[in-house]
């Protein structure tokens, strides 16, 4: 096996919280409860009407029970399930797990799980429930992998959940084949829509029969995508991979120097890739229909309305098309700059073309796999096109449209961040925070009478039209703590971007807001006016208070980007803390540790939680919160501190032996890891040692090594439905690339061949010395978490990497080069 175990860290977190209760009672682990079919990690989603599943310690006979009548008890062995304090109906109760379902009036949002049991009630763990949480059953309960199922010639019937409310409604606890989904349930079987039939199940509580013909162009470990409420189900396969597959298609005659590609959301190597934009506005491009096996020229000028966009390209979500505005571009983004549109459909042999009513300024996606057009005017409007008829309606559903940005609901006015001025009297014109939506057309921010020191302000609500409804002032002696400006030029870029002067928007982001929906309250990282303290200023429907810090804790305030994070599963927000309450910036912004505050109740002061062993974070390189555990790089990057938000613990992960530091840490949720580029030596570069895995469920690092003859390595992205992690390789002497595929689950590696004449995957590397090499070298891998550690850098721009990763479809798709560095063709792997 190709990884190295590290050590555990902490005690199992149900004996810790177990401790402090009388022997014999129910405990529920504090992440103990998560949906039972797409087995989500806490923080997790359900549907009401859906199962859960509930660990912890006594909770069941040691014998165990599973219900046999329906419809299914509330009391079962004498153990009860509390739901938002009612009753919940019992599939099976056991000593460390019972299975329940939720009631179908549970209301929506955050709530309480507990278990009652010898006349006594554990304490709850939280889950969140929704309306619809769509959920596919897998072989083995796994919650990923195969779909579990039973096959009858071409008809494949496998069973659901989440669906949503039913006709006629079923009843808690009970079955009906006649209850049917209000809502419409898509299906997909490798990029191919198929008319599912959906009833209820028969025997199975909270599920239903879905039944699909498989299309013959199916292929073992193809994904089922189900989609309902315009949420798509766990990604998981129809029957299992005999293996990893690939398929090549050389570039057509006349194919322009590519920069970018855009594929299908749904279809496998179905993409449109681009070259840069011309005078005209227009990127020249080519159609590549990699297991079809056919490439064309598009005729078409491809435009947008954003002169630095890499591609003008929109792929319908949970659909199979791609669409883009047809040009050459006449007018601008406020007036519109094109009535056309090109839809590219793997069905159709040549592009759809669609005309709208009027120039539309922007194509983006639309539920049900479609395209929306924004047509400006002076009421704006959405044009709603049909990836497959190419059929426009406009505002459909009735009432206006409201257009992206803050804001929301039904108006047709969009609040123009660009352009937003606010003037409470007094002096106080300047916004210090970022708008808020509030819901219901509201929006929230904070105004004051400087842009860096504020002396007095206040919290201001407005419409979607920039106009004031009322204002909360600032409570007595407390003002907005605004973080400091980077330095201007090379190496320091201010707030505005590299080396240049932060803009309106950009100094938005200098104050750290957060707004709680559920008390209705807003929070602002404050400082006392003489800087003898630090606290949060909290406007909430009881008025406007302030939540203390410790004796002798800051808000970490050395840097640009404060970060306030959410902790869902115990209801709390976190800052990084520090003894220092300079607000001078720093590069690395050191930090002690973590300042909780509950969002519950009536706290007057804050919590600190230093890091163990005097250790150290750099706030700068912002935090990764991974199912509400935050990890953090120390200021030199050796090693990563995390915090339990929820049992409020903090522990260090030491790096594997012969690994010096990591790079950006990107989570992993649905296996509750992360992962992130290894560094063996002080100088070298990020991946020169693979890859090291911070295992938050078991409390442990191990290492991803790298196969001999490649010398380093960058993360392309992750594959839920079979757990794998795609990384592309640079050979050692920068010989040339290929893709690399770890299984997370066990740390081996696959590493597929290059086609003939491939050298290069993903972007054609910078010449070496005395070469005459076509593109910059290859682009920083993509993901998010925190920037690389102290020292490490990311060198000059690059293009954007030519290559990506398809979570519904299983697949690697990328441009290839020769060894002369010449672009030649198209790359498609489908991953086991």
């Amino acid at each position: 096996m190709r990884f190295h175990l590290g050590i555990a860290a902490l005690s199992l977190l149900c004996v810790v919280t177990g401790s402090a209760q009388a022997p014999g009672n129910a405990v529920v682990e504090p992440r103990g409860v998560i949906n039972a079919i797409t087995r989500q990690p806490a923080p997790s989603v359900v549907a009401q009407g859906s199962l859960i599943e509930i660990r912890g310690l006594n909770l069941g006979p040691a014998a165990g029970a599973t219900a046999t009548e329906r419809p299914l008890p509330a009391t079962l062995a004498d153990t009860e399930v509390l739901i938002n304090n009612r009753p919940a109906p019992l599939f099976s109760v056991a000593p460390g797990r019972v299975i329940a379902q939720v009631p179908r009036e549970t209301p929506g949002g955050l709530v309480p799980v507990a278990v009652r049991r010898n006349g006594a009630t554990s304490r709850p763990a939280l889950i969140r429930v929704a309306n619809i949480v769509p959920g596919i059953r897998t072989v083995a309960d796994r919650g990923f992998g195969q779909v579990a199922g039973a096959t009858a010639g071409r008809t494949f019937t496998f069973r659901a959940t989440g669906l949503g409310p039913t006709d006629p409604v079923l009843a808690n606890g009970d079955t009906s084949t006649d209850a049917v989904p209000r809502q419409p349930v898509r299906v997909h079987v490798g990029g191919v829509k198929v008319e599912p039939v959906v009833k209820g199940s028969a025997s199975n509580v909270g599920e239903f029969d879905v039944s699909i013909e498989v299309p013959e162009s199916a292929r073992p470990g193809d994904l089922i995508i189900l989609e309902a409420g315009n949420q798509i189900a766990n990604r998981a396969t129809w029957q299992q991979s005999a293996g990893l597959q690939s398929a090549f298609l050389r570039l057509p005659p006349g194919t322009p120097t590519l920069t970018a590609i855009s594929g299908s959301d749904l279809r496998a190597g179905y993409l449109v890739a681009n070259g840069a934009r011309n005078a005209d506005g227009c990127f020249p491009g080519v159609l590549l229909d990699i297991l079809g096996n056919k490439s064309a020229s598009v005729s078409d000028c491809l435009t947008s309305a954003f002169p630095n966009v890499p591609s003008p390209m929109v792929a319908s979500l949970n659909g199979v098309a791609l669409g883009a505005l047809v040009g050459p571009p006449q007018g601008d983004a406020q007036n519109g700059i094109s009535s056309k549109v090109a839809v590219f459909h793997p069905t159709g042999e040549t592009p759809l073309t669609v005309e709208l009513p009027s120039p539309a300024a922007f194509l983006g996606s639309s539920p049900g796999g479609n395209f929306a057009a924004i047509l400006p005017g002076e009421t704006p409007q959405v044009a709603l096109v049909d990836s497959v008829t190419g059929e426009v309606q406009i505002n459909p559903g009735g009432g206006q449209i409201a257009l992206p940005g803050v804001g929301g609901g039904g108006g047709g006015a969009i609040l123009n961040l660009a352009n937003l001025r606010i003037d409470l009297g007094g002096g106080l014109d300047k916004i210090l925070s970022a708008p808020v939506n509030m819901g219901q057309g509201r929006i929230s921010l904070v105004v004051g009478n400087n842009q860096d020191s504020p002396t007095q302000a206040k919290l201001a609500t407005i419409n979607l039209q920039g106009e004031v409804q009322e204002t909360a002032d600032y409570p007595e002696g407390w003002t907005p703590l605004i973080m400091p400006v980077a330095p201007q030029g090379p190496g320091g870029g201010g707030a505005g971007g590299p080396g240049g002067a932060p803009g309106q928007f950009q100094a938005f982001q200098r104050l750290s807001t957060f707004f709680d929906a559920q008390t209705r309250s807003f929070f602002v990282l404050s400082r006392k006016m003489d800087d003898s303290g630090h606290g949060v200023a909290v406007f909430g429907p009881a008025g406007a208070r302030v939540v203390t810090l410790p004796e002798g804790w800051f808000i970490a305030s050395c840097t640009v980007n404060a970060q306030i994070l959410t902790i869902e599963t115990a209801r709390r927000i976190v800052v990084a803390g520090s003894n220092n309450k300079e607000r001078t910036f720093q590069q690395v912004c050191g930090a002690l540790g973590f300042i909780v505050l509950d969002l519950d109740g009536e706290p007057t002061q804050a919590r600190a939680v230093p890091l163990p062993g005097e250790g150290q974070i750099n706030a700068t390189a912002r935090a990764t919160d991974l199912n509400d555990f935050l990890l953090a790089s120390n200021t030199s990057g050796f090693t990563v501190f995390a915090l339990d938000g929820v049992t409020l613990t903090a522990y260090r992960l030491d790096l594997p032996q012969g690994v010096t530091a990591v790079g950006n840490i990107a989570p992993i949720p649905d296996m509750e890891l992360a992962v992130a580029p290894a560094r063996r030596g002080t100088t070298g570069a990020f991946g020169d040692a693979g890859f090291v895995v911070f295992d938050l469920l078991n409390i442990e690092t191990r290492q991803l090594l790298l196969p001999d003859g490649v010398a380093t390595a960058q993360q392309v992205g992750v594959l839920p439905a079979t757990r794998k992690l795609v990384a592309r390789g640079t050979l050692t002497g920068n010989a040339g690339s290929r893709f690399l595929i770890y299984d997370l689950t066990n740390g081996d590696i696959l590493m597929p061949e290059n086609p003939a004449d491939v050298a290069f995957v993903g972007n054609a590397p910078m010449a070496p010395p005395g070469g005459g090499g076509q593109l910059p070298g290859p682009g920083p891998g993509p993901g998010p978490g925190p920037g690389p550690a102290p020292g490490g850098g990311q060198g000059a721009p690059q293009t954007p990497p030519m290559m990506r990763v398809n979570n519904k479809a299983n697949s690697i798709e990328a441009i290839t080069f020769d060894a002369n560095r010449r672009q030649n063709g198209a790359l498609l792997i489908l991953v086991p």
